[in-house]
């Protein structure tokens, strides 16, 4: 009865995965071309040292994601992986919470790059969608977690730093969290000590 409604609930996670991903091509094929990325009216990240330095804000939060959208399909194609080939319900349960974070995280970042294109150039719902899609898609040439981590370890740090430049957009915490790459692969999970499953600090430090 577990395998069986641990495994629906994976797959449920692949269809939602594979749908999203369809939706953004199907608005890719029949939208308007997006706008340029650069935009006087666009505003900017203030964080001299990071890789976030001077870009729009709505370009930088689409990017992240798009890294945690990619990481959390990657979570859930290896859940799937690790209960076809070897069961080992532990891991694959890990890899499905920890697809779950990623997909929140992903709802975080995009919901803040929505804003701001509102905000900063007045485009509807439907127009900043658009607009972000091409950097939501970016993220697909990263193939392994282990890369889309690497790209998205600054994440958590620029949605912090919009907290306390744009307060008004970027006010609420964010689900953004650093996945340890440890979780990367089955074999670390099988070494990991049994209740250490802490997920990673939230961006701000804390923890749910």
């Amino acid at each position: 009865m577990f395998r069986r409604a641990g495994a629906l609930v994976l797959c449920a996670a692949l269809l939602v995965a594979s749908a999203a991903e369809s939706a953004l091509a199907q608005r890719r094929k029949s939208a308007p071309p997006a706008p340029q990325s650069g935009d006087r009216r666009d505003q900017v990240v203030t964080a001299p040292g990071t890789p976030w330095h001077g870009r729009p804000y709505w370009l930088a939060m689409a990017q992240c994601g798009g890294f945690y959208f990619r990481l959390g399909n990657l979570y859930a194609e290896e859940a799937l992986r690790v209960r076809a080939a070897k069961p080992d319900p532990a891991a694959a349960a890990e890899f499905n919470r920890r697809a779950e974070i990623a997909g929140r995280s992903a709802a975080t970042f995009l919901d803040v790059a929505e804003r701001f294109l509102s905000t900063d150039r007045g485009l509807a719902q439907e127009a900043a969608i658009h607009a972000y899609d091409g950097q939501v898609a970016s993220a697909e040439k990263l193939k392994t977690v282990q890369a889309v981590l690497k790209a998205a370890e600054s994440c958590p740090a620029l949605h912090e730093t919009c907290r306390t430049a744009v307060p008004k957009i970027c006010g609420e915490k964010s689900a953004a969290r650093t996945l340890p790459a440890r979780f990367a692969g089955p074999g670390a999970l099988r070494h990991t000590r049994a209740g250490d499953h802490s997920g990673g600090a939230q961006a701000g430090g804390t923890r749910t």
